[in-house]
């Protein structure tokens, strides 16, 4: 109703002349939900001031079928864009030359839980940040990984932060993996935080890399978190 088929990159990214009229997926919805006898609907919905709640909302079939195709056309194009750098994360996973070393990460505030806590301990439980990196390499024509993770006492996720994650990091490869070839690049994969990842100063950090650490590199940004998975698992693992 929304995309011609099979649909083209302009028509996810709603750049089509020939589809991303919702009128005809308007009056379908209306048919059913009128063949039903359905005059409202509930949904749970996501709403956003200063956080995020999801809310309770009881809307009547018109704004219901409007909402819904409104968020429906950003949903193409968010969709596509996630399959597409889905895509090439994969393909460069799997393609890494020998030398190059692709590293996935992210960082998180992390709450200490003691079994037998008095309930006081609550309001004054600290804090650590855990920083957990998965480096994908090529060892022998196959994709070898490495796991490693910083634990810091301090909270604050800056550049400052990052680039001294990437120093222990890098002094890690070159100690693990160098013995293998020596690693000529480093390319990074992570979400767009403008805290930390997605800013001046660690654009002007990229552009030193090669003087501070010795080995050139690029960074990728995903407009979510993407490929969290064996970053997820092993920061589960330290949790337990």
């Amino acid at each position: 109703f929304m995309e011609c088929n099979p649909a083209s990159q302009k028509c996810c990214l709603r750049q089509c002349e020939q589809c991303g009229d919702p009128s005809d997926l308007k009056n379908k919805l209306l048919d059913i939900f009128t063949n039903n006898f359905i005059d409202t609907i509930k949904i749970k919905k996501w709403t956003s001031t200063d956080r995020s709640n999801l809310e309770s909302v009881e809307l009547n079939v018109d704004d219901y079928i409007d909402q819904f195709c409104n968020q429906l056309k950003d949903y193409q194009t968010h969709d596509f864009k996630t399959k597409m750098q889905a895509t090439y994360y994969r393909e460069t996973k799997m393609s890494l030359k020998d030398g190059e070393v692709l590293v996935c990460d992210f960082a998180e505030n992390y709450s200490f839980i003691l079994q037998d806590e008095v309930q006081s301990f609550h309001w004054n439980n600290e804090m650590a940040t855990l920083h957990p990196f998965v480096i994908y390499y090529k060892k022998e024509d196959e994709i070898a990984h490495l796991s490693f993770v910083i634990i810091s006492e301090c909270n604050i996720h800056n550049t400052v932060a990052v680039h001294l994650f990437q120093k222990h990091l890098i002094e890690f490869i070159k100690a693990n993996i160098s013995a293998i070839g020596p690693v000529h690049k480093i390319i990074y994969f992570s979400d767009g935080c403008a805290g930390q990842y997605k800013n001046c100063k660690n654009f002007l950090n990229l552009c030193h890399h090669r003087d501070d650490f010795g080995i050139a590199a690029e960074w990728n940004f995903f407009q979510q978190v993407m490929e969290r998975d064996p970053v997820m698992v092993l920061e589960a693992q330290l949790r337990d």
